[in-house]
């Protein structure tokens, strides 16, 4: 049957006494009407996929150019069943069709439906977004924006419904700029826990993208991590971020101690910055833990029983050994004096306190403030002794 010959039946059912009365004559546009709108929608699917037109390679005339053209000619347009026909079909390509875009070129549907159709290109994104073309591409590159389906003529087509749920999430976004401040750190510190995951980035730096995105959920998402797993004692000090530095512990490894729970903390909830590590105080002994193999020259005094400048005196003329090693207390490496350096003074040199029950001629001062300008005076056993 043809089209318009539907319309016209279709018209005619408007009046329900005719149908009764007429019910034969209006069986065939009646299939199409008794379910509205699933068999005419079942009609406007099968030209979608066995189109009309043989020139065109895709849109909207393309699958439905007769029936678009008698649906919409001035001759109808008072008609209520061809009123019927157009709501159904305006529904149809903002809901379903998929065969192209709906561009404002095509002035015959209503505004409604150029609005909200379901399916857009890339250009019609870059309108959604309000942003450069380019910039679509970017999300599209980097997997925030993923093709439905491609035409023949190439043109990638998206969910209209994928691209505000996006957009929604954009608003909600910051720099790595914005993160810093939100989180008390540095830029430095925010990009060290981006490049460890301990934040999930929504786009990252690439060889074609130079910036970072980060949802601000994520931020949330790290405060709430770390405010469930820190300890209830006050470790009384605001020093041991600083600390774990000098300790050569880096600040994203610190925060991912705290969050598997090898490094304790506790919480101190700020109100006015309720994003800032700065209320995760990690625990940090003050005092280094004790070595064996080495000791300060202060440690060094009490073993030997001289004051700090004979320890400096002793090292600088080589009755003992030092090294620079690095520890907890200090980012510098310090003096240490290995243990077996004072075992070896005391082996083989004296102190004037340890003559007192020793014959004069069985030890010789090879050390002090007239020999070699030492502060003290520093004995070894005579040959033979």
């Amino acid at each position: 049957m043809h089209f318009h010959q539907v319309a016209y039946n279709t018209n005619q059912l408007c009046n329900k006494k005719e149908v009764m009365q007429c019910a034969e004559y209006y069986t065939t546009a009646h299939i199409y009407v008794a379910n509205w709108p699933t068999k005419y929608f079942e009609l406007l699917d099968y030209f979608e996929l066995n189109p009309m037109s043989e020139h065109r390679i895709t849109g909207l005339r393309k699958c439905f150019r007769d029936l678009y053209d008698n649906i919409f000619c001035n001759e109808h347009a008072g008609s209520n069943a061809y009123y019927l026909l157009r709501k159904g079909f305006n529904t149809y390509v903002s809901e379903f069709y998929s065969g192209g875009s709906l561009h404002r070129s095509i002035t015959r549907l209503d505004e409604d439906t150029l609005n909200n159709s379901s399916n857009v290109c890339e250009v019609e994104l870059s309108k959604i977004f309000d942003c450069n073309p380019s910039k679509i591409k970017v999300y599209v590159r980097e997997g925030l924006l993923n093709a439905t389906h491609t035409l023949k003529n190439g043109k990638a087509m998206y969910s209209r419904s994928e691209a505000q749920e996006l957009k929604i999430r954009l608003t909600k976004c910051l720099s790595i700029g914005e993160c810093a401040a939100l989180l008390e750190i540095s830029v430095y510190q925010i990009r060290q826990l981006l490049r460890k995951n301990v934040i999930q980035a929504m786009l990252k730096p690439s060889s074609v993208n130079r910036d970072w995105l980060v949802e601000q959920n994520q931020i949330e998402l790290l405060i709430s991590r770390l405010s469930e797993g820190c300890s209830k004692i006050d470790p009384k000090t605001t020093n041991a971020h600083k600390r774990f530095a000098f300790a050569k512990v880096d600040f994203s490894s610190l925060v991912e101690r705290m969050l598997n729970g090898t490094v304790d903390y506790y919480f101190k909830p700020n109100d006015t910055t309720p994003f800032s590590l700065r209320q995760f105080v990690p625990f940090f002994q003050s005092s280094d833990m004790p070595n064996q193999e080495f000791v300060t020259p202060r440690e060094a005094t009490i073993r030997l029983g001289v004051n700090l400048n004979a320890i400096y005196d002793f090292i600088k003329l080589g009755y003992l050994y030092s090294e620079k090693r690095y520890v907890n207390r200090t980012p510098r490496p310090v003096k240490m004096i290995p243990a077996s350096s004072i075992q070896n003074f005391k082996h083989c040199y004296l102190l004037t306190k340890e003559l007192r029950d020793m014959p004069v001629k069985n030890v010789t001062a090879v050390s002090g403030p007239e020999i070699d300008g030492c502060c003290v005076k520093i004995y070894a056993y005579s040959t033979g002794y």
